[in-house]
């Protein structure tokens, strides 16, 4: 289903990981998104305690609608809690060397459910978006730390390449 590769090294992707249902540009499909826009990028998530402090939205490449046939949508969620997939998007969210972090949050409830959801907002520029980006996974832990919870969408990115010049600015690691 993914085009994983385990990073050996790295322990974000052992242990405790789970996944929730991630909907960019909330009631959007395509999830088109301009990577020279000034603008942000909302995105809802379908958990509620995140240590905000640790989440990325993370560009990767692949097949466009891969993962589940076509955009995310919080009314029509196509898996939760799915262990194997948790590890999947891990170890892909790895091999990505951009990230972007929240400008914004709030806990509120997005899908109508009764249960409180979160939603981002992330600075388009932050995310160094390039041509042949197909999803962004967010990452983050869990207010106890005692897990990772990650989601997918599908991302259709306008025009050109849309990153950074010098390639630094939102790098992961260098933020």
């Amino acid at each position: 289903m993914f085009a994983s590769q385990a990073a050996a090294d790295d322990q974000d992707c052992r242990g405790c990981s789970k996944v929730c249902w991630v909907d960019v540009k909330p009631s959007s499909c395509p999830n088109s998104v301009n990577p020279k826009s000034a603008g942000v990028l909302p995105v809802a998530a379908g958990w509620p305690h995140y240590d905000v402090s640790t989440v990325e939205l993370i560009p990767v490449k692949g097949s466009y609608d891969a993962a589940f046939g076509d955009c995310q949508d919080f009314t029509n969620v196509q898996y939760n809690d799915d262990t194997e997939t948790a590890t999947k998007l891990c170890e892909l969210a790895m091999t990505s060397e951009r990230s972007a972090s929240p400008t914004w949050s709030r806990v509120e409830d997005v899908d109508g459910d009764g249960d409180d959801d979160t939603k981002f907002k992330f600075k388009v520029s932050d995310l160094q978006l390039e041509s042949d980006d197909t999803y962004l996974i967010l990452k983050g832990e869990s207010t106890d730390g005692d897990c990772t919870f990650l989601g997918i969408d599908s991302v259709r990115v306008l025009g050109g390449n849309g990153g950074n010049q010098n390639g630094n600015a939102g790098a992961r690691g260098g933020k």
